[in-house]
């Protein structure tokens, strides 16, 4: 199998360097920095781009290792093609990928990573996911070189969302309204953040630029500031839904513990669709 990574960071280094001893085939690397693609590939003895209209046409899988605020950006910019596209944001549904390539999913790992550690990838859980039943079966005969044994669950968008954000660390604790005040006095302004402000960090950062007057830069601390409070905000309404008596830092513990395994394991993903 060929593999092209779409990003060099923490996840894509180490996942590249496992799918290379496994016995796959990288034939590209690209980073929006000339160095951090250069290093990578060079590891990997590939080439390399920064350009991802120059991303080649010929590889079996296509792994997306972005950022969440670009990674729509950079995937509309990837000439399409046959290959399996698959982007490693938990946070990040599948239909980001709608309308571009034919087959696409998500390869997911509950792990942070750092390019200089190794990791035993066989110790680290995996969310596979995939829009047709053939390409769930490629990615699990993708993963199964790093996991030792199956397990397929059915999970709600809302359901990965909230395991992704608490596995992740993305969150902060406080409110959208202390975060809205802090932006700006003006009440109209005010009252349009709070009907506007979603989480969703490129609208969000459009919307600060636009509405509050924010320079580009502040606009962009703002928006991830919003999303992470939104976040924590989000989990607070599920806890207290479920009944739960303990603080949201105790819930926050219960759930990284329960997602740490003792054995490997590669666990497939389904969304639920609602019922009508």
């Amino acid at each position: 199998m060929r593999v092209v990574f779409v990003g060099a960071g923490n996840l894509a280094t180490r996942l590249s360097l496992e799918m290379r001893k496994s016995g796959m085939s990288i034939g590209q690397v690209y980073s929006h920095t000339s160095e951090h693609a250069k290093i990578l590939a060079d590891e990997l003895g590939c080439g390399w781009t920064v350009v991802p209209e120059d991303i080649v046409e010929d590889a079996d899988l296509y792994v997306f290792s972005l950022k969440d605020a670009v990674l729509q950006d950079v995937i509309a910019r990837v000439k399409p093609n046959n290959g399996l596209w698959v982007h490693t944001a938990g946070s990040m549904p599948t239909s980001v990928f709608e309308g571009l390539p034919a087959r696409y999913g998500v390869v997911y790992p509950l792990q942070t990573f750092s390019k200089s550690r190794e990791v035993d990838f066989k110790k680290i859980p995996f969310f596979l996911e995939a829009n047709s039943s053939e390409d769930e079966k490629v990615l699990g005969e993708v993963a199964g070189d790093f996991v030792k044994s199956e397990t397929v669950d059915k999970m709600t968008e809302p359901c990965k969302r909230l395991l992704a954000m608490v596995c992740q660390g993305n969150f902060t604790m406080g409110s959208l309204e202390d975060t809205i005040r802090a932006i700006t006095g003006d009440a109209k302004i005010q009252a349009t953040l709070r009907k506007k402000l979603k989480g969703r960090y490129e609208k969000d950062k459009a919307l600060l630029e636009k509405v509050a007057g924010l320079p580009e830069q502040e606009a962009s601390d703002w928006a991830f500031l919003a999303a992470e409070v939104i976040n924590w905000e989000w989990l607070a309404q599920v806890l207290e839904a479920a009944g739960w008596e303990g603080t949201t830092q105790e819930a926050i513990d219960i759930i990284r513990a329960a997602v740490i395994v003792e054995e490997g394991m590669k666990v497939g993903v389904e969304a639920e669709q609602p019922e009508v």
